[in-house]
């Protein structure tokens, strides 16, 4: 019997049971055919003893290219009027964008706007 952990993010495990050996379960996990929540991507895998535990990651909500910079901008560090000056916008302009980021990644802050990002993208950082 080998246990397995979901961990799809850090308010939710699953847990599930399967009859499978560890390898097989990770093999089956990498193949995709094992049923993992709909809102995981690129799930890793560990195996210690008769569990695995499984992380993966929510995909990154679609946003435009300018998004992206503001983000990228503000995981940097800088402010929104920095960003303005940078990208050759209003201040306004970038507020409006930041404000509709963090309605997409639910999130009340742009502290928390800049977490989200390098955990989506630690190889930026």
């Amino acid at each position: 019997m080998t246990h397995i952990f979901i961990l799809v993010d850090p308010d939710t495990i699953t847990m599930k049971k399967s009859d499978l050996r560890p390898k097989e379960v990770m093999k089956q996990i990498y193949e995709g055919e094992f049923r993992l929540p709909e809102e995981m991507e690129s799930p890793r895998c560990l195996n210690l003893d008769d569990y695995v535990f499984v992380v993966g990651r929510k995909p990154m909500p679609n946003i435009s290219d300018i998004q992206e910079e503001i983000l990228e901008k503000l995981a940097l560090g800088a402010n929104m009027t920095q960003i303005a000056k940078s990208m050759g916008y209003s201040y306004e302009n970038i507020r409006y964008h930041v404000d509709e980021l963090k309605k997409k990644f639910n999130v009340e802050t742009r502290q928390e706007l800049a977490v989200v990002y390098r955990r989506n993208n630690p190889h930026l950082f």
